[in-house]
């Protein structure tokens, strides 16, 4: 696959024409693919046909980090791990030696390249375009060969260069092309195009297809392809289209403040900002396994070139040139399934009147109607009155606060049943701890200046967990939604904090400083969240609240 010279010149004309040649070509089209209504522009390419890796393109990892998935290499810069050959070939090279470096990926917070702390068998490289080459929709083509042998992980993928939805995997992942452990006893020749989005580790969603060829992927150079617009997003492999992914499926679930509390983001989120490309091979890891020892020699993943279209058109909607002549769009490939958000289990405490929690213990059905309590300093301090208001509210809860002390929803009596204590469970781990709110309507009649009002989730005092709450407006109902993660990141001084397995009172609420105003609360309730699609591996498939054990 030598590159003379006059191919050299051939491939910078073919560069040129590309985009007239993709709108023109005069090929067959399927009768269900629409025409497209503009064509493909190169807009960045990486040919390798320098005598060195460009360092205005790629940037190389430096780290013995396992990135999350167990990876056993060190990814490093040495020509040993990565260069380009006279033939215009991008050689990303995994080798079977020990190695010393850094125990953070560059963009940890405390990545220090002179650090040695780490010492793994394994070297490879990985390199990426960010800061470099940052783009927001189009079609990537990289031409490549992969690798084979037990534990090897060859990927073309895209991270979000600016995270604005958070961390990962909230602001997503395209991954263009994987594969793992071609060439194994059992493997088939099969690669995989996928995404991650969604909730945040460990219930995100991981959703894409694998294409199977009769062609070698190991001895063989392919095109692997993804187009990625808007509302959509297509994997293709040699021209062949083989999965598509929709905005109708995709999202992420992210906190959008007090009065709204855990919500999808606009529907084309995550993948409606910049990304930048990756080209890495790794090692081992929680998918391909642990890789063999002794081996034979180097393994390569080599790419050819790398290029980037986007749509003439000047749509800033990154819409318009689906189903060109060389990969059209194939109408019968079916979406990737997804919900376009979480499940929710919410569980009412106070809608137009206590509300019962209802439970399975053995044969029986148990209901635990919470109890409306008080404490105050000084008697009178808290009045707490229920109100039949009428209209969307119906009874409210009437909370009159003329000095310090709280109203706060308390377990029923439960110590008549074996096992069952008196409180309550909150179930399913991450399910809360990362998505878990307290919510009500709060209408606040009348405060003083000098008056917080303070929610609280309850293990028996001290071991409590509170949020101060954003006073809303005066005279108008309001939603008050508050994460179960903040109320956990802020115990009472002297206290332990909440016990999630033993919660007494599922919410409090109490008056501070002057302690002086008159509220009005309904719609109570607790509620986390579910990955729709869980995969058998994830944690956390499902959350609940469930009677508190007993202690003896």
């Amino acid at each position: 696959m030598k590159k003379s010279s006059s191919q050299s010149i051939n491939r910078a004309l073919a560069l040129a024409a590309m985009s007239v040649l993709i709108a023109s070509c005069a090929g067959p089209r399927p009768a269900n693919a629409a025409a497209p209504s503009h064509s493909w522009e190169l807009v960045w390419s990486d040919e390798f046909d320098g005598d060195a890796i460009d360092p205005g393109k790629w940037e190389h990892a430096f780290d013995c980090t396992d990135h999350g998935n167990k990876e056993a290499q060190c990814y490093t810069s040495r020509k040993q791990n990565s260069f380009v050959d006279s033939d215009g070939i991008l050689h990303l090279v995994a080798r079977e030696e020990s190695f010393s470096g850094p125990a953070h990926s560059v963009d940890h917070p405390n990545y220090d390249s002179s650090d040695t702390s780490v010492t793994k068998s394994y070297t490879s490289a990985r390199l990426r375009t960010k800061n470099r080459f940052d783009f927001k929709y189009g079609r990537v083509v990289v031409r490549a060969r992969l690798t084979g042998g037990q534990g090897m992980w060859p990927a073309i993928w895209m991270l979000p260069t600016d995270w604005v939805y958070g961390g990962w995997p909230s602001s997503g992942e395209i991954d263009i092309m994987e594969a793992v452990s071609l060439d194994t006893a059992g493997a088939t020749n099969k690669i995989h195009g996928s995404m991650n989005y969604g909730m945040k580790w460990p219930q995100w969603s991981a959703h894409g297809r694998d294409f199977e060829s009769p062609r070698s992927f190991t001895r063989e150079f392919h095109d692997f392809m993804i187009e990625w617009e808007a509302d959509e997003i297509r994997w293709f492999v040699d021209g062949k289209h083989y999965a598509t992914q929709s905005s109708a499926n995709w999202f992420n679930y992210i906190w959008k403040g007090q009065e709204t509390g855990f919500s999808v983001a606009n529907p084309r989120a995550p993948y409606d900002q910049r990304f930048h490309l990756l080209l890495n091979l790794a090692v081992g890891g929680h998918w391909p396994g642990q890789p063999d020892t002794g081996w034979q020699g180097d393994r390569e993943f080599l790419v050819d070139y790398v290029r980037v279209f986007q749509c003439d058109s000047g749509n800033s909607g990154g819409t318009g040139c689906a189903s060109a002549p060389d990969a059209p769009v194939d109408a019968s490939v079916e979406m990737i399934p997804d919900a376009g958000a979480p499940r929710v289990n919410r569980f009412p405490i106070f809608q137009d009147g206590p509300q019962a929690l209802t439970f399975k213990a053995g044969d029986r059905k148990i209901a635990n109607t919470p109890v409306i309590n008080s404490w105050m300093e000084a008697d009178g301090n808290v009045v707490i009155t229920a109100a039949d208001i009428g209209g969307e509210h119906g009874e409210v809860l009437d909370v009159h606060f003329s000095g310090p002390g709280n109203v706060f929803f308390s377990s029923a009596d439960m110590s008549d049943i074996e096992y069952f204590g008196n409180g309550f469970r909150l179930v399913g781990g991450s399910a809360w701890h990362n998505y878990g709110t307290l919510e009500f309507d709060l209408f606040v009649e009348s405060i003083d200046a000098g008056t917080r009002l303070v929610a609280k989730l309850d293990s028996g005092y001290p071991d409590l967990g509170q949020y101060v709450i954003e006073t809303p407006a005066v005279g108008k109902w309001t939603h008050v939604a508050i994460r179960v993660s903040d109320l956990l990141a802020n115990p009472l001084d002297g206290g332990n904090g909440i016990d999630l397995g033993n919660i007494t009172n599922l919410i409090v609420i109490e008056a501070t400083g002057n302690s002086t105003a008159r509220i009005r609360l309904d719609n109570i309730s607790l509620s986390c969240a579910v990955n729709e699609f869980s995969k058998g591996w994830q944690w956390d498939q499902t959350c609940s609240i469930e009677p508190a054990l007993a202690t003896n």
